[in-house]
């Protein structure tokens, strides 16, 4: 059985955190703009995937989503029912089931280049920037935080490779260097306390001793 091994980050910063991926959502305004957002951070969805979504995808019953991915292969991806109600307000009570949810020029699905620009935008407006870097986010950020927050989460990695539509789990081994460094760091923490555990016992078991003078 050959082990499987991971695949260096190129961009380590490439990622913000679950509270800032929130409060970027809690700031956006539009509705559609939220879903975008929305679908890229709390699904996990590629920018240019947006585009092909219609309506006959979305089922709010099951709280799914199906998603044409890489290779043309459809994936049902679950939403939360938060997501699920911003979409579901969203729908126009015209729209068919061939018509795209998020709709571009000339009712077209929303272009990719379009998606960038809003993500940008949201950043520049929410002070939000990707982590260490300093730069304005882009669609994969939201993703790759998505990913790096499951795997601090103790999700295992092959349920995050069904979430992420990874072909294989080689790719979804890119995130696991972020909970090693958080294990190393915490194995470390662990090994100081049980230190200071055992230092605390030992004088508490001295203090405790009866001088012998006493026992005559």
């Amino acid at each position: 059985m050959s082990l499987i091994s991971p695949v260096p980050m190129k961009d380590p910063g490439d990622y913000i955190d679950f509270a800032e991926a929130e409060l970027l959502l809690k700031d956006t305004v539009d509705p559609r703009d939220k879903i975008i957002l929305a679908l890229l951070w709390r699904c996990g969805m590629r920018a240019f995937e947006l585009g092909h979504l219609k309506w006959k995808h979305f089922d709010p019953q099951e709280g799914i989503i199906i998603v044409e991915g890489k290779g043309n292969k459809a994936m049902r991806v679950p939403m939360e029912p938060e997501v699920v109600g911003w979409i579901s307000q969203y729908k126009n009570i015209d729209a068919t089931p061939e018509d795209y949810i998020l709709e571009g020029h000339y009712k077209h699905g929303i272009s990719r280049k379009t998606v960038w620009r809003i993500v940008k935008a949201a950043s520049l407006r929410s002070g939000i920037l990707v982590t260490k870097s300093n730069r304005k986010l882009h669609p994969h950020s939201l993703r790759h935080s998505l990913a790096i927050w499951m795997v601090k989460m103790g999700v295992p990695l092959p349920k995050i490779q069904q979430i992420l539509r990874h072909s294989s789990l080689v790719p979804t081994t890119y995130y696991l260097q972020f909970s090693m460094k958080e294990l190393a760091s915490d194995y470390l923490l662990a090994w100081e306390r049980a230190k200071i555990g055992i230092k605390s016992e030992e004088i508490k078991n001295t203090d405790e001793k009866v001088p012998s003078e006493e026992l005559k």
